[in-house]
């Protein structure tokens, strides 16, 4: 793990909780409030659960000589450990929710898309006064002037991806509408009854996928999942930025004749 200070771990608990084991407890003392306040909690109790948001995970290269520190072992073994690699993750601003592929920026590097709308390399030191030194990332207040004309196209991605958003909700209807659809028409069809069939199915495969995916252990194991490719990303880097200044300073073989083996060199004066 990290050469951690007591703020560090302190808020690592903190987040790896709440992001974690927090929605049990929240539910346990609901119910049971529930059940002394009367018949109001079942409706409360056949609520949905709320879908979490997908993250995905943006690695800023100059945050790698941190995350080359970490130790796996120690996080995969105790749960407090790796709530504080996690939390970093978080406070570093690396895991994002926009699923936005990286583009290449005017220097030929890989710029991000973060959750305010900015692109952000990570690998230019800022030459504002306001953010001096401080390099081009989420937690600055500017970016890179390489990155700067990336976010031009922001706009227009989010109309769009707002459009379809919208059609795809316009074209998946819930199945209480169609219920209540049929409640003052014409009785429904058996085109009607199949769609309705399969519409419902669609509705409960995806009600138990998000109560499987919002239980403890599949978020720790999504956390775990994070921690291990942001170290190996840094791992990669390093090896590539190691490797690459030993082959340019290897000086070029001047000898050109190959030495066959079992032949005699030639004799000296003959």
């Amino acid at each position: 793990m990290f050469n951690r200070q007591g703020s560090g771990t302190g808020t690592g608990q903190a987040l790896g909780t709440g992001l974690g084991s927090g929605p049990g407890p929240s539910q346990s003392h609901g119910s049971s409030s529930g059940s002394g306040s009367g018949s109001g909690s079942g409706t409360t109790a056949a609520t949905a659960p709320t879908p979490s948001p997908d993250l995905y995970l943006r690695p800023l290269p100059y945050l790698d000589a941190k995350w080359l520190r970490a130790d796996l072992i120690s996080s995969l073994r105790n749960a407090s450990e790796g709530a504080v690699l996690w939390n970093h993750l978080i406070q570093d601003c690396e895991l994002v929710s926009s699923p936005s592929a990286p583009l290449v920026n005017a220097r030929g590097q890989l710029s991000y898309l973060g959750d305010d709308g900015k692109h952000y390399c990570g690998a230019q030191q800022l030459k504002c006064s306001c953010c001096q030194p401080e390099y081009c990332g989420p937690l600055s207040a500017c970016n890179c002037d390489s990155c700067r004309p990336l976010d031009s196209d922001t706009a227009i991605k989010k109309l769009t991806s707002a459009a379809a958003q919208q059609a795809a909700a316009h074209g998946s209807q819930a199945t209480d509408l169609i219920l209540s659809s049929w409640q003052w028409s014409q009785p429904p069809t058996l085109t009607a009854k199949q769609d309705c069939q399969r519409t419902l199915i669609a509705e409960l495969q995806e009600l138990a996928l998000r109560a499987a995916g919002n239980c403890l252990s599949a978020q720790h194991l999504r956390q775990q999942l994070f921690i291990y490719e942001r170290y190996y990303v840094a791992l990669k880097r390093h090896r590539q930025q190691s490797s690459t200044p030993a082959a340019q300073s290897a000086p070029p073989s001047h000898n050109t004749t190959a030495h066959v083996p079992g032949s005699t060199a030639p004799a000296v004066g003959s």
